[in-house]
């Protein structure tokens, strides 16, 4: 009575939409090159935050948090520079525009090492950002097992990650589902310790 589960496929449409998403992050770096800070990201449109936008965060989050969000959520090994060159801007003015973020950014990060990159120098951080603002990674940690609790039996669910973030989530999430919550010391699993979910792939496909 498992439920199977996809973990990916490699076809047309994954491509097609992970090139979207590419797309939409380079229109979203030159967006926040030219004009004001702006926060959320939703099907193609950039909007105002109601909320917390990303000059709250630049301008007001303590130099720790500014390291921690550019860490986990950027994977930006350059995290604690970015984040005191950051504070030590605002000291002076508050960022204003995003023009005045990316500059910060990119000086920040070690000329040799921007020489040596093929990507835009702000764009991890920009990313880290951008999950913070949005609450994206809360969000899908809530939303992966209301998901799989509504997977009906036999049923299938396949998982599309953009970024190695959303993949972790998602492959604890799978792993727990299919595993025996047996004792460890109980020497015939019960029909209730059994797996929910059974993996149809090990690792992600792409």
């Amino acid at each position: 009575r498992s439920r199977d589960l996809l973990l990916g496929q490699n076809s047309e449409f994954f491509r097609d939409r992970a090139a979207d998403l590419a797309d939409l992050e380079q229109r979203l770096l030159v967006h926040l090159r030219r004009g004001s800070m702006l926060s959320k990201v939703d099907e193609g449109t950039i909007v105002v935050a109601p909320t917390l936008t990303a000059a709250d965060v630049v301008n007001d989050y303590e130099r720790s948090d500014l390291v921690r969000i550019l860490r986990h959520y950027g994977e930006e090994k350059f995290a604690d520079r970015i984040a005191q060159r950051i504070v030590a801007h605002r000291q002076d003015r508050p960022f204003s525009s995003s023009a005045e973020l990316v500059e910060v950014i990119t000086n920040a990060i070690p000329a040799a090492v921007r020489a040596q990159s093929s990507g835009h120098p702000a764009k991890k951080s920009f990313q880290a950002l951008r999950i913070e603002v949005n609450e994206e990674l809360a969000g899908w940690a809530r939303a992966l097992p209301i998901v799989l609790d509504r997977l009906a039996i036999g049923g299938r669910i396949a998982v599309l990650s953009f970024h190695s973030l959303e993949d972790r989530i998602t492959k604890r999430g799978l792993a727990a589902g299919a595993a025996s919550t047996a004792p460890a010391d109980l020497p015939v699993e019960l029909p209730e310790h059994a797996p929910e979910l059974r993996l149809l792939t090990r690792g992600a496909l792409t």
